[in-house]
């Protein structure tokens, strides 16, 4: 399959999501109670759905901040900063679908979670990820495609419209290597769930090994951070571990530029089988005598005449 064809399949990677209303406010309602069924792409954020969720359960439009929306899985608040995708990956191992997220419009959580009071927010956040990734990877801000006021915008609506030539358009001039053929760095984070929550790790791994200038993989990203007896997810899949990490970079990146990956606990290995005994390693005894005389034998029928 081609580089190119991957890019695609990546963005259009969607999931079935029931978004639910809160028991409290949903007691109150009937017919606009009912759950909202969306298709959202992995690669979004749940503050875009916002809108469609307020029209869907008839929320009236935000007016102070104590009526800002926000969504819960499983009792734990979800981060409107992280990619949609990155949230199933890391919450719902399990991978069960339609993923069920309440949504709620009261006693927002400030403890936990960031406000994002409008999209402006939102995309002052994503513009601000892509330069600090792009940094990363260049060593400068100063490259085409995220300088001009343009170019950012574009970025933003590609996203925003799920416009798939419209976001590359731009974002393929982050991908041009300024030096030779390789990044400084990868941009990378790491989710592990945990009791609490999420934990995250962002992790600016070189592209090229200090010591013999070869390729970093995703086993040599595992091995610096002392990671073992994981399994490595993103987008749903698990990448090989010989997977050099620039590639991962180029064609597995989220629309922020970071490589967003998630750890789970590796199946555990299956059980091998205890052999069946032979008669040189059998250990049961032999009958005692008097046992085996009260054993009946049987005896086989004697065939039709």
């Amino acid at each position: 399959m081609a580089d190119a064809e991957i890019d695609r399949l990546v963005w259009e990677g969607r999931l079935p999501i029931a978004f639910v209303l809160d028991g409290e406010k949903s007691a109150n309602q009937t017919e606009n109670s009912k759950p909202c069924y969306m298709l959202v792409s992995r690669v979004s954020f749940l503050a875009l759905c916002t809108e469609k969720i307020r029209q869907h359960f008839q929320l009236p439009a935000q007016q102070t901040k104590e009526d800002e929306v926000w969504y819960e899985y499983n009792g734990q608040p979800l981060r409107w900063n992280i990619p949609v995708g990155v949230l199933f990956d890391s919450l719902v191992p399990s991978g069960t679908l339609p993923w069920q997220i309440t949504v709620k419009s009261k006693a927002y959580p400030e403890a936990t979670l960031l406000r994002c009071t409008d999209m402006s927010t939102l995309e002052n956040f994503f513009i601000n990820r892509v330069k600090e990734a792009t940094c990363l990877k260049h060593g400068t801000v100063q490259v085409d495609g995220i300088q001009s006021l343009d170019d950012k915008k574009n970025l933003w609506l590609g996203l925003v419209q799920d416009d798939f030539d419209l976001f590359h358009k731009i974002a393929d001039k982050l991908m041009e290597c300024r030096d030779g053929h390789w990044f400084r760095r990868i941009p990378v984070r790491i989710y592990r769930p945990t009791a609490n929550g999420l934990s995250i790790q962002q992790v600016p791994v070189l592209a090229l090994s200090e010591q013999d200038k070869m390729p970093v993989t995703l086993a040599d990203l595992l091995t610096q951070q002392r990671i073992d007896g994981c399994k490595v997810v993103t987008h749903g899949l698990e990448p090989p571990l010989a997977t050099p990490l620039q590639w991962i970079c180029h064609h597995l990146c989220y629309p922020d530029n970071f490589v967003h990956i998630t750890l789970l606990p590796a199946p555990a290995a299956p059980t091998a089988a205890a052999p069946a005994p032979t008669p040189s390693t059998a250990t049961a005894s032999a009958p005692s005598p008097a046992a085996a005389a009260a054993t009946p034998v049987p005896v086989s029928p004697s065939p039709a005449p």
